[in-house]
């Protein structure tokens, strides 16, 4: 069985289809929909007005970017979430081998300035990390 795949992209979000409640997430590429959002609580009777529904925007903004980064990655989000982990992953490493070889006398294979500078930089992202 072929593993299906998501509709090509990139996507934006219109408005054009469902007037004031709903908008649409639409594929640049034969201008598909591929979600319909609910952004605004239609109004219970006559005499009231839509109410905003700011949730939804960040929904429908959510997933617009979900297929825009997908289009332009190849990767899900779970992927890139992955990929990040691995990355942060392996910066420790490489900090916590830095760390050692200043430990140990060794030096690094670069200008001690300069190393401390990347030792410091690692654990900030180590740190935006978690």
């Amino acid at each position: 069985m072929t593993e299906a795949k998501p509709t090509p992209g990139p996507v934006e979000i219109c408005t054009c289809l469902h007037g004031l409640y709903r908008v649409d997430i639409m594929a640049h590429e034969g201008r598909k929909s591929v979600a319909t959002v609910v952004v605004k609580r239609p109004p219970v009777n006559r005499d009231m007005e839509a109410e905003d529904y700011p949730e939804g925007w960040a929904n429908a903004h959510l997933i617009a970017e979900a297929f825009n980064v997908h289009h332009e990655t190849g990767l899900t989000p779970r992927q890139l979430a992955e990929q990040r982990a691995e990355m942060i992953a392996a910066l420790e490493r490489l900090l916590r081998r830095a760390e050692s070889l200043i430990a140990a006398g060794k030096g690094l294979p670069f200008k001690p300035s300069f190393g401390m500078l990347v030792i410091e930089w690692l654990r900030e992202v180590a740190k935006e990390g978690k």
